[in-house]
């Protein structure tokens, strides 16, 4: 699949735990692994730990972003900000993402196309998903 995401989408406010504000569209230039997810969400939980693991392989190839619609007060209070650098809360996700189950996984390529899309819980660091990553952070 390849879905471009429009301005309007791609123009969403991010707040890091130290609620600095990010904007999406920050993100570009390199593939982003896009996980929605929230603190509440046992599927959502298990899968932060293969989040890291690809953050910590691709190191700065890639973006690893997991937003959450929680507060920044309510992820911090799980204790999940201690273990994970790449949690963000948004006051909403945009409309186009289409987004009513958690966790929601999306790879997104340098160019802002969504690339793949898993809905509910599944294995995220998966040699396929390696490989796909490696092939986008190749691309032009």
């Amino acid at each position: 699949m390849s879905e471009a995401i429009p301005p309007n989408a791609s123009n969403w406010a991010l707040f890091d735990m130290n609620d600095q504000m990010h904007n999406f569209n920050d993100f570009s230039g390199k593939p982003i692994v896009l996980s929605f997810w929230a603190t509440w969400c046992p599927p959502c939980r298990a899968e932060l730990p293969e989040l890291k693991e690809l953050k910590e392989e691709f190191s700065n190839q890639i973006h690893v972003v997991a937003a959450s619609e929680e507060s920044i007060e309510t992820i911090q209070q799980s204790g999940l900000n201690n273990t994970y650098s790449f949690l963000y809360s948004t006051p909403g996700y945009p409309a186009f993402f289409k987004i009513d189950t958690y966790p929601t996984l999306m790879i997104i390529d340098k160019k802002m196309n969504i690339v793949f899309k898993n809905i509910g819980a599944g294995k995220v660091n998966t040699e396929e998903n390696r490989s796909f990553i490696k092939s986008l952070i190749s691309e032009n």
